[in-house]
């Protein structure tokens, strides 16, 4: 690979399923704990930029599929990486639940990047939301309105350190009611 002399490289990622070979769109790809989290477009394909060099895990998943985990060594320069995804035939069934969205603060006082957005029910429990690469940011017209969500359970990340958590994958969020 081409010598890059600030140390940096960039990784070229093709996502395809492991039985057909074709090219898988919308996984999600990302590298350490989800500080880069990257979208496949409809070729399977991604890249994350200007990374520094070094031993990196990698991760990919998409709903039907079996969550992919190796470790890599980004060089300097271009890198590429092809993945493949194997069917999960105990694919996660969607599910519909009711509840307000409730934006909890973890760093007193602040809106910064360490929120957690959750959804809590009317017997007072509670789900972190994801939205579909993994985030956990939802849309903040819906904060402290009764919503119907339509999904399915998995992980995501939550806080600035990117941690993964289990939660519900928003695919569909309708307002339903208002709360005094």
């Amino acid at each position: 690979m081409a010598g890059d002399p600030s140390g940096k490289g960039t990784l070229s990622v093709k996502i395809i399923d492991k039985e057909t070979g074709e090219p898988v769109e919308d996984a999600i790809f990302y590298v350490g704990n989800g500080f880069s989290i990257k979208q496949t477009d409809r070729e399977g394909k991604c890249m994350v930029a200007e990374n520094n060099v070094g031993s990196y895990a990698v991760n990919a998943y998409k709903r039907g599929y079996e969550r992919y985990s190796d470790h890599i060594t980004l060089e300097e320069g271009e890198n590429r990486l092809m993945i493949e995804l194997v069917k999960d035939e105990s694919s996660l069934p969607q599910i519909s639940v009711e509840g307000e969205v409730v934006d909890i603060i973890a760093a007193e006082g602040t809106k910064s990047e360490n929120h957690f957005i959750k959804i809590r029910y009317d017997d007072g429990e509670e789900d972190y939301l994801f939205n579909k690469i993994g985030y956990n940011r939802i849309d903040g017209e819906f904060i402290g309105k009764k919503v119907r969500i339509q999904g399915y359970k998995d992980m995501g990340f939550i806080g600035w350190q990117h941690q993964e958590q289990e939660g519900i994958y928003v695919e569909k969020i309708e307002v339903v009611g208002f709360f005094d």
